[in-house]
């Protein structure tokens, strides 16, 4: 009985360390067969510098945009809403933009 038992405690014992072998092993051939992903081709250094150009353009556009107040998103509401209400002379704007045009009268000045 005691035999037994140790032949099949030895016997586990060398399946599991194969086991653990053959799963080392076919970890490190699988770093064999990956393509080189983070390489750089030809074609993306050719064009590094118009994406730096783009960048720079970009910066210029923010920065401009940032400077002045009535630019972008803003700009765009305005317009819009002009249009809206002269297109639909029954509604009235609120209270926010007849202050809006308030500040803009009183500020036009200095």
């Amino acid at each position: 009985m005691v035999s037994i038992v140790l032949s099949f405690t030895k016997s586990l014992c060398q399946r599991v360390l194969i086991l653990l072998a053959s799963s080392v092993i076919c970890s490190g051939l699988m770093g064999l067969f990956t393509a080189p992903s983070y390489a750089a081709s030809a074609a993306q250094i050719t064009q590094a510098p118009a994406s730096i150009e783009a960048r720079e353009r970009a910066y210029e556009e923010a920065k401009e945009i940032a400077n002045d107040v009535k630019m972008g998103v803003e700009k765009a509401y305005e317009e819009n809403a002009e249009e809206f209400f002269e297109e639909h002379p029954e509604a009235q704007p609120g209270l926010i933009q007849e202050a809006k045009e308030l500040v803009e009268e009183l500020t036009e000045g200095k």
